[in-house]
């Protein structure tokens, strides 16, 4: 590698696969691209042909002295790679991948927020920790980026970043990856045949998770306000059947006794969700903290509006009363409501769903995303000025 390399921090290969892969391959060819990451991760196929070099790094929320020494062996290997920029994502990577950066001379170095893990976190030493991560990573970087306008506000208003160094927000909407129109689109096809593959009456209303299933996203609170939701449909309090699918990877114990469980379905970790989104009605991210929300409006490209957490990121996904639904973060209640409010009204699914995938195809298309982001990548690359 030479002086124009280009070098991508992250814990995970799945990371990288998820927000920069199709930004890294429109970069032109002059460009050297090589990823560090963990490559012994389980997603390592997820990046294909990309070069790539083993830093073990792992998603632990907490520093330990395992990642002091990565941090050396990954300020050696940028040395000597003679990397020009430094693109680091997630807190582990961000704090790692920045402080290694500054330590081996890399002039440029961007760090991309996509949530916060304290804004999850109850007052006290894990959220002061957390906090301070942040604020190394900050200092740390030369160029700041986050994916959406209020985790952008959000990052001042906390004093994570200093004053003086701007936070850019390439897509001006949000978004880091936005969404493929041409896969995710309605398919009246696979909305029957799924459907009857799970036992899915026609009329009933199915609710979804879509993502990892974990206590950080909410699910013990979806759990509890669905069944209620459940009850009352039992006791002839709504009319239409309520369902409910968790699709994604189970990080903890949040779902355990939920297989098999009255009218919810657990499924793994999918590569192709626009396929199980073209069965559903409405899409539910009860999230406690997320950088933008990207599966609301890979939803909403399918013609699914989402109830969502009013909560940093999420609120720039969700136009409330238009493309769907904003509720109170941990609260049971409020999100029960808006379940047992559309059970009710199945018009205003239709109308939200009509709005949501609009404004999915015309803000947040993918080649739109992504040429913003590229442009912002190689704004920086041609730059050596701290913005």
């Amino acid at each position: 590698m030479g002086r124009n390399t280009l070098a991508v921090v992250a814990t995970s290969p799945y990371q990288i696969a998820l927000f920069l892969r199709g930004h890294l391959a429109a970069l032109p060819p002059e460009i050297d691209v090589i990823v560090f990451s963990n490559t012994e991760d389980q997603y390592r196929d997820l990046i294909g042909d990309q070069p790539a070099r083993h830093v073990p790094l792992s998603r632990s929320g907490t520093i330990t002295p395992d990642d002091g020494r990565s941090g050396l062996v990954l300020a050696r290997a940028l040395r000597a790679e003679r990397v020009r920029t430094l693109v680091t994502i997630s807190p582990k990577a961000g704090f790692v991948g920045q402080l290694a950066g500054r330590a081996a001379g890399i002039p440029r170095r961007l760090h991309i927020f996509t949530g916060q893990v304290w804004e999850s976190l109850d007052s006290g030493p894990k959220r002061w920790a957390a906090m301070a991560a942040d604020r190394s990573i900050a200092r740390s970087a030369t160029h700041i980026a986050a994916d959406s306008p209020s985790q952008a506000e959000n990052l001042k208003f906390m004093g994570i970043v200093p004053r003086g160094l701007r936070i850019d927000v390439p897509n001006p909407a949000g978004s880091i990856r936005g969404v493929d129109v041409d896969v995710f689109r309605p398919r009246p096809d696979l909305r029957v045949s799924l459907r009857s593959q799970y036992g899915v009456d026609t009329d009933a209303v199915v609710f979804i998770h879509l993502g990892r299933i974990s206590k950080a996203k909410g699910i013990p609170e979806l759990i509890s306000a669905f069944t209620r939701l459940r009850k009352a449909w039992r006791t002839g309090s709504a009319a239409r059947e309520p369902r409910l699918f968790l699709v994604g990877s189970e990080e903890d114990d949040s779902a355990t006794g939920q297989h098999g469980a009255d009218g919810v379905t657990v499924l793994p970790f999918t590569p192709h969700p626009e396929e199980i989104l073209a069965a559903m009605d409405v899409l539910v991210l009860a999230s406690h903290r997320e950088g933008f929300g990207s599966t609301i409006i890979e939803a909403g490209a399918v013609g699914l509006p989402a109830v969502g957490t009013d909560i940093v990121g999420v609120r720039d996904a969700i136009i409330p009363g238009e493309t769907g639904w904003l509720v109170s973060r941990r609260d049971p209640d409020a999100l029960y409501a808006a379940l047992a409010a559309i059970l009710r009204d199945p018009d205003v699914v239709r109308r939200r769903g009509i709005a949501a995938q609009s404004r999915a195809r015309s803000v947040f298309g993918a080649d739109r995303v992504t040429r913003a982001w590229t442009e912002y990548l190689l704004a920086i690359h041609g730059s050596g000025r701290r913005w």
